[in-house]
């Protein structure tokens, strides 16, 4: 039903002019613009079922299972289970005093309207301003783009960097989620296993023994996600030579 109802959507505006029209012939006109666009396939009437699977893409992301411990984390909290989360990664202490009170003046200022696509460009200023004075780094604010978390980023940059059949390499074990972003635009990722002996991070050793005529980068993170290792300055700046 919800898969018919999408596809009315497209037809039902043009239908409802003028709004005055009575119940009874706004419901024929509906009516015949659904039959006029197919809308009532066939199939229908031949007991063949309407409804369709779901993208082979879709299909092929795994479930993340973390977000369903949470879930069963949170219910066994409500029902008095004194319950330690070790299940995601979120820190034990709520959102700074400053940041809550210019969210609550923004509100209240009526701020709540689109921004400029990149992002609020003081924001961006600002930041550039942040990697100046911590890394001594000179970037220009147009450069820079805002998103609502790191997933939003990532999956930009993978639309941006990956044509399908194109992968990154990504350490392996390492956050699930990455290389879902990559099955979404229909890149791949090619897992590379590291250990202890690397600390669960990709080294320049690793990348050039495993890249290959598809590959278009390595996707690093320090922390490591589950290990939470770092990466010095120094083994960050041969990742990048050897990229």
């Amino acid at each position: 039903m919800h898969r018919r109802s999408f596809l009315l959507s497209s037809v039902l505006r043009p239908v409802f002019h003028p709004v005055n029209a009575p119940p009874g012939r706004r419901l024929g006109r509906i009516m015949r613009r659904c039959h006029d666009n197919h809308v009532f396939d066939a199939r229908a009437n031949k007991g063949i079922p309407m409804t369709q699977p779901y993208s082979a893409r879709s299909r092929a992301i795994e479930p993340f299972h973390v977000m369903a411990l949470l879930a069963r984390a949170n219910e066994l909290q409500a029902a008095g289970h004194d319950v330690i989360h070790l299940e995601i990664g979120e820190p034990d202490f709520i959102t700074a005093e400053p940041i809550i009170k210019a969210g609550q003046a923004a509100l209240a200022d009526g701020k709540t309207r689109y921004t400029a696509a990149r992002g609020l460009p003081q924001l961006r200023e600002a930041i550039a301003g942040f990697y100046a004075q911590r890394y001594q780094l000179d970037i220009d604010p147009q450069r820079i783009l805002v998103t609502p978390g790191g997933s939003g980023a990532l999956l930009l940059a993978s639309s941006l960097l990956v044509d399908p059949g194109k992968h990154w390499l990504l350490a392996d074990p390492g956050y699930p989620c990455n290389r879902h972003f990559l099955r979404l635009i229909e890149g791949e990722a090619q897992l590379v296993p590291v250990g202890p002996q690397e600390r669960y991070q990709l080294t320049p050793e690793l990348v050039a023994s495993h890249w290959n005529p598809n590959s278009v980068g390595a996707l690093v993170a320090s922390p490591a996600n589950p290990t939470g290792t770092l990466l010095t300055r120094d083994e960050l700046a041969a990742l990048s030579s050897a990229l």
